[in-house]
Order: structure tokens, then C-alpha cells, then sequence
């Protein structure tokens, strides 16, 4: 067995270039969460794009490091890394589904071919068999006392529901699943919602005549004086250099989605600067300890 911890922190080594390639930062798991599926790698140059190591191409590893062939086997993570990849639950709470707490994952056991067997928490062992669900906060698994059917959670998936009957029933529930729509139809329904919009606003609006043209331009003005002096809000400084070398609890976004900094990384100057370029700082500051 393998234990996930033993693998972070340690360096990755070329055979053929006798080259460290990076050290060995987190893990990526497959969407199903019943996998290792690659491992992310850093270098000392905080400014290089992470790269990422498809979990078939290692080679070996042992105490000291974990051995690759050559460093074509590493792919920027960016590339290659999906949306749906289930990413390192490390220090994520854990709950049953009946909404108990039960601990924080400080662990993960891999078999040989890096398949999840178990969980650790708190120095209590939660098989695979017992986890529901895994997301970016929390692990949900089963009661120990009450079992859940995780088949009476699934829905037929269906595109459209039709209804026959125009009388109303109120004792008869109908779910109705939302129509896909593409990109096409979207922006055309959002046009033609804001010509309605424009027509709107039109028709509201008051028609100006030469009588009321008139009448303003001989209403009496307001004169206004500027003083000398006038006073300016006062600014407040904040230094945040405090924050350098705290560890982040999530994931930090920019409000295009642009990843600032990532889960379980230490803040460095260059994520400071970035937050501070995308109005993050509140963030950096709620989210790290």
C-alpha cells in the first residue's frame, strides 16, 4: 500500500538526464474519484507554469525520490488537467450524508496501481466503499447506523417533459428538467430581449415640447462655489505583507476565472501582487491561516 503523504514533498528525477524535474506539490484524481491520475510538480522558479505528471509514466519510486524516464513524460498542468478531475481532498472535512462530522482527511492509501482503497481521518480508516461523494470542501459518505441507497438519488435523464393534460393537479408532482440550449438560441433570446427592453424604455419616456424647452432654460440656476481647500477622504494603508508564507484553505480566482493561487500553497510575494492587480486581498486574507 501506499500512503498519498509519502509521495508529496518529494523530488521527481530523470533517469535519462540524471535531472530533477521538479518536487512533488499535489495530486489530480479522476472524475470518479477512484484514482490517482497525475501528480503536480514545482520548481524553485515561483514564476514557471506547474507542470503535471501522468501517473503512468512513473517509472519508480522509493524513499528519496520518485524516478521518471526522461522529463518528456511531464506535461504542463494547465494542458492536460480537466474541470471535472477531482483534485487533493487533503484537510477537507468529512460528514455522513446524515450531516455528522466526522474529521478532516489527513491521508489517502493507494494500492499498487494507485487506486484508492481507503481514507484516513483522524487516525480513523474510511474505506472506498463507504464515500458518496467527493468535492472541492467536503467528503460525504455513509452512516455507520443507517445506510443510504445511492440509487434512489439518480434520475432518469431527460431533455423535455410533456404534459397532455391542461387541467391542473396539484397532488401530482412533475419535475421538470431544464432544455438544453446552445449558444446559438441564447444569443439570439437575449437580443431579442433587450429590443423589448428598448421598446420600454421608449414609450416611457417623456416627450419634450418647445413650451417645456422654454420654460426650463428661464428656471433659476444654482450657482455652486468651489472652496479653496476642499476636503479629501482620508485613504487608509493597510500593510499586508503579514500574508506572505500563509497556507491557503481554497482556491483564489480572478473575476474571469483566472487562477490567482491555488489550495494548500504558501502565499509569496507574486500571488500579493496578483491579488492586489485583481481586488483579491480580502480573499487571500479570509481564506489563509
Amino acid at each position: 500500500m501506499i500512503n498519498l503523504t509519502d509521495l508529496l514533498s518529494k523530488p521527481v528525477i530523470s533517469i535519462m538526464g540524471g535531472k530533477t524535474e521538479g518536487i512533488i506539490k499535489n495530486a489530480i484524481f479522476d472524475k470518479n474519484f477512484k484514482r490517482l491520475k497525475y501528480l503536480i510538480l514545482f520548481d524553485n522558479n515561483e514564476h514557471q507554469e506547474e507542470k503535471a505528471l501522468f501517473i503512468n509514466n512513473i517509472y519508480s519510486f522509493g524513499e528519496n525520490a520518485l524516478i521518471v524516464k526522461n522529463g518528456q513524460d511531464l506535461n504542463l498542468e494547465i494542458s492536460c488537467v480537466k474541470i471535472e478531475d477531482k483534485k487533493l481532498p487533503i484537510n477537507n472535512s468529512i460528514y455522513t450524508y446524515l450531516g455528522k462530522h466526522i474529521g478532516t482527511v489527513t491521508d489517502i492509501i493507494l494500492d499498487e496501481k494507485y487506486y484508492i482503497k481507503s481514507l484516513v481521518a483522524n487516525e480513523k480508516i474510511i474505506n472506498i466503499e463507504e464515500i458518496i461523494s467527493c468535492g472541492e470542501d467536503a467528503v460525504i459518505i455513509q452512516d455507520e447506523n443507517k445506510k443510504l441507497n445511492l440509487t434512489k438519488l439518480k434520475r432518469i435523464k431527460s431533455k423535455h417533459v410533456k404534459i397532455f393534460d391542461n387541467k391542473k393537479d396539484f397532488s401530482q408532482k412533475v419535475v421538470v428538467l431544464e432544455q438544453e440550449e446552445d449558444n446559438e438560441n441564447l444569443i439570439e433570446k437575449n437580443r431579442t430581449n433587450n429590443l423589448v427592453d428598448e421598446l420600454i424604455q421608449d414609450t416611457n419616456k417623456e416627450i419634450v415640447t418647445e413650451e417645456k424647452t422654454q420654460k426650463l432654460e428661464t428656471t433659476n440656476k444654482i450657482k455652486y462655489e468651489i472652496t479653496e481647500n476642499p476636503s479629501t477622504p482620508k485613504t487608509m494603508i493597510i500593510n499586508t505583507d503579514f500574508l506572505i508564507g500563509r497556507k491557503l484553505e481554497k482556491n483564489i480566482y480572478s473575476q474571469n476565472k483566472e487562477l490567482i493561487a491555488r489550495k494548500n500553497t504558501k502565499i509569496t510575494q507574486d500571488i500579493l501582487n496578483k491579488a492586489k492587480m485583481f481586488y483579491k486581498l480580502r480573499e487571500l486574507t479570509k481564506y489563509s491561516r
